[in-house]
């Protein structure tokens, strides 16, 4: 064989091996949003909420931070994101930090807006021990085969993560209303949690409540998939309230 065929031959490895190795690190970089601070917001910034009229329970994300200009250095206006079932016709909602299986920190809230069509609730709270990690709505319609992760306060208890794929947009809830469903399971409690695109790390939706799928006289509900109003709707009304 000749010297410089075997040079080439040998050049065209390197390059291949070199090659594999970026695009390995690009794809772990560009979708792996579950590690170092990512890791930290999520276990952190995802709120447990107690309906005190009911005892009831579900979950709140923040999305925007305010820092004071009171004279308290380390006071924050944080609003939340949630449910609207949950909180429409309490008198007492409080939000609880949840850090491994105990509750860190509550704080009682206000209820700002809430929106009947849409299924959600904007809360405030004020924090004056931390600025808190707040996550990022997506502006973009959701997109289908997308993978995500769902997190929510399930079942009253620390936050929890499942994982799945977005499927369609649906009106199962009515004509009209516009939802998306994600074979992420959930359980009841992660009403008001965020669904979360793996690839941009932005949230897509918030968790409104399991499948329903109705056969003859019975609802049937399938907790391996779930259904979401995408943000691209939320952040319009958040706008019209100016909230955002």
């Amino acid at each position: 064989m000749a010297k410089s065929t075997i040079i080439n031959l040998a050049l065209a490895t390197v390059l291949t091996t070199v090659w594999c190795y970026v695009a390995s690190c690009t794809t772990v970089k560009s979708t792996n949003i579950l590690d170092t601070h990512n890791t930290k917001q999520l276990l952190t910034s995802i709120f447990r909420v107690r309906n005190n009229t009911t005892n009831g329970s579900q979950t709140a994300i923040p999305y925007k931070s305010i820092q004071n200009k009171d004279g308290y250095k380390n006071s924050y206006t944080v609003y939340f994101l949630t449910a609207n079932h949950g909180v429409r016709d309490t008198t007492s909602v409080v939000l609880e930090a949840v850090e491994y299986g105990v509750v860190r920190a509550s704080y009682p809230c206000v209820v700002l807006s809430h929106s009947d069509g849409l299924d959600i609730a904007v809360l405030m709270i004020e924090m004056y021990e931390r600025e808190l990690d707040s996550f990022v709505l997506d502006t973009k319609e959701p997109r289908q085969l997308a993978r995500v992760v769902a997190a929510g306060c399930a079942l009253a208890r620390l936050p929890l993560f499942s994982t799945g794929l977005v499927s369609h947009m649906t009106d199962v809830i009515g004509p009209g209303y516009n939802r998306w469903v994600c074979s992420a399971p959930i359980a009841p409690g992660n009403s008001g949690g965020a669904v979360i695109d793996l690839a941009t790390g932005k949230v897509i939706g918030i968790s409104t409540g399991v499948m329903l799928v109705r056969q003859q006289f019975v609802s049937l509900q399938v907790f391996h998939y779930h259904i979401f109003v995408p943000t691209f709707l939320i952040i319009p009304w958040l706008k019209e309230e100016k909230l955002l």
